[in-house]
């Protein structure tokens, strides 16, 4: 698990690392039509009718971890190119939840090759990391009641003047914010990277053994040989 750390704001993020074992492509067609039926523009004129079509390609792979695990992931509207047998590895943002996990970068060690899903501006979008703040909004409107009483439009600017420099303050925030989650995901990336090809440690190796002399065995014994050794004896 890698973290992500912003001011008071962490995300996690893991890295699925492993083999392609099945990869499947289907496609979606959504048809939609504008025009047509009568209708006119500005100037009176019909409208033609005209149909657009959207082709989304929906991917399903399966990565096989060290452990022996098979993970299915699902891919929308991302064509990327895998087959059986590559070594890929998979970097996704997690919701502080755990309920939803959103794709960032997939790595192809195999094809050397590096896709990205989503950027930093995405990621603040959809796991909602700088949300809309009402208390900027509340005290403005306190600030126009309340000046208003005395000055209508003093109160009116007072409050106006406060709500867009928090606007700006929070416009700035946001920036350094995906800013510094971009800076993020290009390390983690090369980090993943860089530890794929990082060399593999040496197996260790026995030390060296003196040699053993297999035992001589006897020389067999026979007629000849007996009849030799009599002879010497006699």
């Amino acid at each position: 698990m890698h973290k992500f750390t912003h001011g008071d704001l962490t995300v996690d993020f893991t890295v699925l690392s492993g083999e392609v074992v099945g990869s499947e492509k289907m496609s979606e067609t959504h048809i939609t039509s504008t025009g047509g039926n009568g209708q006119v523009n500005s100037l009176g004129q019909s409208v033609a009718l005209q149909i657009n079509t959207v082709l989304v390609v929906n991917h399903e792979f399966w990565i096989k971890t060290a452990d022996g695990i098979e993970h299915d992931i699902h891919l929308r509207g991302l064509d990327i190119p895998l087959r059986s047998g590559q070594d890929i590895s998979l970097i996704s943002a997690v919701s502080n939840d755990g309920k939803t996990v959103l794709h960032t970068h997939l790595q192809n060690q195999t094809s050397a090759k590096t896709y990205q899903i989503r950027d930093g501006k995405a990621l603040n979008t959809e796991l909602e990391l700088s949300p809309f703040r009402w208390k900027p909004l509340l005290i403005a409107f306190v600030l126009w009641v309340g000046i208003g009483f005395v000055s209508g439009v003093l109160g009116f600017l007072v409050g106006a003047g406060y709500y867009i420099y928090q606007c700006v303050k929070g416009s700035k925030r946001k920036k350094l914010l995906i800013t510094a989650l971009d800076s993020f995901l290009a390390q983690l990336n090369q980090r993943v990277e860089s530890q794929y090809h990082a060399p593999q440690p040496a197996q260790a190796q026995a030390p060296d053994q003196p040699e053993v002399q297999a035992p001589t065995q006897p020389a067999a014994v026979t007629s000849i040989n007996v009849r030799k050794a009599l002879s010497r004896n006699g």
